[in-house]
């Protein structure tokens, strides 16, 4: 099975690039939706990953995703009170994959209240998408924790893995199935905002994306970092991981590198 976390990157807001077209590098006034969604189909397509992450998807980069990749069904909405906005998306294989149960919450201290946040967080609301999946080569149903920690906060950061962290364990004292843990987390391998991980070793969570190298670029206007994960316990094994790295004359997939990895069940 191959996993793919992919920050696909907001568009720009409708009419900003006219009126303002001094506050858009030229890289990002390159790279609009429309300028990179055919890559995007080419690389999914050639890739056919089973499970694709997706993070930073507006409204109508969301229909174009059901439009234009059949083959997946999505799950996810927008991280807003009236649940419109930035999307997370969740897309699995239809030919391989079921639906068992699906729930979002938010990282706040009140998670079932659309578009709550911590207090010390930036404005955006950050959310956790978690599905039951089965099908594939497994014979057992797996979650999938989809999420992007804030961009600004490193105590909100702390405080929004500490909670994924905690439901993961109540999740698995309930029903005992394996967990995939992925997304943006804005924090780099060693950073603190990390070490909640440590914090929960009942879970066993290994990060199949640690040699992968860096992920995050700017449209190429910077020196790239790894802030972009998967993590998984037991008894998946990594078979192999890496990067989605396209650069077609100055085109990229995103500012940031999709990452993946593919995995199996251990047989010990």
């Amino acid at each position: 099975m191959k996993i793919v976390s992919y920050n696909i990157k907001c568009d720009l807001p409708e009419g900003a690039l006219e009126q303002h077209p001094e506050h858009f590098p030229e890289p990002m006034r390159r790279n609009t939706f429309a300028a990179r969604s055919a890559l995007i189909r080419e690389v999914l397509e050639r890739e056919k990953p089973d499970i694709v992450g997706f993070q930073e998807l507006q409204p109508h980069m969301v229909r174009w995703m059901k439009e234009n990749l059949p083959e997946y069904a999505f799950v996810g909405h927008g991280r807003e009170k009236a649940l419109d906005g930035e999307h997370m998306l969740l897309g699995y294989r239809r030919d391989k994959l079921d639906l068992w149960g699906l729930e979002t919450f938010w990282l706040s201290p009140d998670p079932y209240v659309p578009g709550s946040r911590y207090e010390d967080q930036s404005i955006c609301p950050r959310v956790c998408t978690t599905a039951l999946l089965h099908g594939g080569e497994f014979p057992f149903p797996f979650r999938v924790y989809l999420t992007h920690l804030d961009h600004e906060s490193v105590s909100a950061r702390m405080k929004g893995l500490s909670q994924i962290l905690r439901k993961m364990e109540d999740d698995t004292d309930r029903l005992l199935t394996p967990c995939f843990l992925m997304g943006d987390f804005n924090a780099q391998p060693g950073d603190v905002e990390l070490s909640p991980i440590k914090d929960f070793p009942s879970l066993g969570l290994r990060d199949l994306t640690e040699n992968v190298g860096p992920t995050f670029h700017n449209f190429g206007q910077m020196d790239p970092i790894k802030i972009d994960y998967i993590f998984a316990t037991a008894p998946f094994e990594l078979k192999g991981a890496g990067r989605w790295h396209e650069d077609r004359e100055g085109i990229y997939l995103s500012d940031h590198d999709p990452v993946y990895a593919e995995v199996t069940v251990s047989q010990r």
